[in-house]
């Protein structure tokens, strides 16, 4: 007889290893790989976008502000949905 593993538990303990990765990383200040779309007017647009959302209490972050930030602009540069110069250091 074998046993299959709980998925719910499964599901569990890797969330809260990733909750712990996710945590570390950003606590110990570590760079994250959308370091490069910081301070361009990009990043900045979205930031106050979401910070927005959290406000009005709209959404509510689980992952660290720099991976949700960078993630959108990374998306928006990727579909060309920008212009080059918002993606300039300003």
């Amino acid at each position: 007889m074998t046993m299959t593993p709980n998925t719910s538990v499964q599901r569990t303990r890797l969330r809260a290893s990733l909750t712990s990765r996710r945590w570390r990383h950003h606590t110990l200040g570590m760079n994250h790989r959308y370091k490069h779309l910081e301070g361009t007017a990009l990043w900045k647009a979205v930031e106050a976008a979401l910070g927005e959302l959290e406000e009005n209490r709209d959404v509510k972050l689980t992952t660290s502000r720099e991976h949700v930030v960078g993630y959108f602009c990374q998306r928006l540069v990727a579909q060309k949905l920008v212009v080059d110069s918002s993606v300039l250091k300003e």
